[in-house]
């Protein structure tokens, strides 16, 4: 990740964060062969399936956003 210029936190190792000049970010938190991926730009992603756990996570879809819980 640091070889296509995303800086990694200096407090969870495993995230990493891209600046855009146009205002754009995008976010990366990758845990062994599971990755997400939060972007403010629009652009075409492949996604296998919606996410619904990640580590201890519970994530919960409806038409009103996004829930997480523990």
């Amino acid at each position: 990740m640091i070889s296509l210029q995303y800086d990694q936190s200096q407090w969870d190792r495993t995230l990493f964060i891209k600046y855009f000049d146009s205002m754009g970010v995008t976010i990366l938190l990758v845990y062994a062969d599971d990755i997400i991926v939060v972007d403010n730009n629009e652009f075409e992603i492949q996604s296998l399936e919606k996410i619904k756990r990640f580590l201890w996570i519970e994530v919960a879809h409806s038409k009103k956003g996004i829930f997480i819980s523990q």
